[in-house]
């Protein structure tokens, strides 16, 4: 486990001016360890590069503090996202994390790490950030985490099932469970969300799932599909505050943020089953609620969808269990911080 003293530091990489799910959970956090008396700051990647504050104006509520270095000592901790593994041999002495946040963007990042570094960009930018000589490729590289001592050695911390399961079958150890929560906006809308006068509109992201859910839209004529698509974060939720129905046929890279924010406002959730929704731990709704994307589902799927519209309120308390998990989120996101940076040593 960590050992977490009066002297520790906790360093977060984290990409700037960036505002996804995941760069919030990455101030989550930080916000959370400060409150805990715990010194921690945020390490924004290239922020060199940028004019003006590297903090999303979304996540200045945060109030986490940002250094330009780390200090590698033994005391210290650093928070690695996955797809940031890269960075991983940078660093000697000090308490490496490795945040499993999702399972599929770690893939895609060693791809696009292995474009950079062969197109010779790599090699400059970490002598830049960390002033060390980079004699090869794969000591940058993330993949070479999955390998050696490496994974035995470093606490990995899962977000959902389905990354737990994907370590636990590579041979990781210390492997321990740091999920998220649902920003506290959406608590709002829980109790009194509009159940009377909703649309008859399924909501969807058109960059997930995109070629079935191509085809859903193609055959379901008589049904209407809204996407989020150049929407503020108040234009969504009113979006899902007013629709009957939300699907997702895309990826899972990990337990997603925007089914559990559709339930929250209100909407049923019908599911693919790649990633983390095949995983009732992670999308926790009733197996009928779920679908391989296959050509011969899509009647079944779009009958669920009209059955969703027509008995709209029965169907609703099918996922009165999954909004009951989501409220809780928080507080045990909170305990697992407790455990995890157990501050007795203090």
């Amino acid at each position: 486990m960590l050992n977490i003293t009066k002297n520790t530091r906790v360093y977060i990489i984290c990409m700037p001016n960036f505002a996804t799910g995941g760069t919030e959970l990455l101030h989550q956090i930080g916000f959370e360890l400060l409150k805990r008396g715990i010194d921690v700051k945020m390490y924004y990647i290239f922020s060199e590069k940028m004019k003006g504050s590297p903090v999303p104006e979304r996540f200045a509520k945060y109030k986490v503090p940002f250094v330009d270095n780390i200090l590698d000592q033994e005391d210290n901790v650093i928070i690695i996202p996955e797809i940031y593994t890269n960075y991983y041999n940078s660093f000697s002495n000090i308490q490496k994390i490795i945040w499993w946040m999702s399972v599929d963007n770690y893939y895609k990042s060693l791809k696009d790490q292995k474009q950079k570094y062969y197109k010779n960009k790599l090699k400059s930018l970490v002598n830049m950030v960390f002033n060390k000589k980079v004699l090869n490729a794969e000591k940058y590289l993330g993949k070479k985490y999955l390998m050696g001592q490496n994974k035995l050695t470093s606490i990995n911390l899962v977000q959902s099932k389905y990354a737990y399961e994907f370590l636990s079958e590579k041979g990781f150890e210390n492997i321990f469970y740091l999920s998220d929560y649902i920003n506290d906006d959406y608590f709002e809308e829980l109790d009194d969300f509009e159940i009377i006068g909703r649309n008859n509109v399924v909501v969807y992201n058109p960059a997930k799932g995109k070629k079935f859910t191509e085809e859903l839209i193609r055959q379901g004529k008589d049904i209407s599909f809204v996407p989020i698509q150049d929407m503020t974060v108040e234009e969504v939720k009113k979006l899902l505050q007013t629709s009957k129905v939300y699907i997702d046929f895309g990826n899972h890279p990990g337990k997603d943020r925007m089914p559990r924010e559709a339930a929250l406002c209100g909407c049923c959730i019908i599911t693919g089953l790649d990633g983390a929704a095949q995983y009732f731990e992670d999308i926790p709704i009733d197996q009928i609620y779920k679908y391989k994307a296959t050509q011969e589902n899509i009647p079944v799927i779009l009958d669920l969808i009209r059955e969703c519209f027509a008995n709209y309120q029965e169907r609703l308390h099918d996922f009165d269990s999954y909004r009951l998990d989501i409220t809780g989120q928080k507080n045990k996101f909170q305990k697992e911080i407790d455990y995890l940076f157990n501050s007795t040593n203090k």
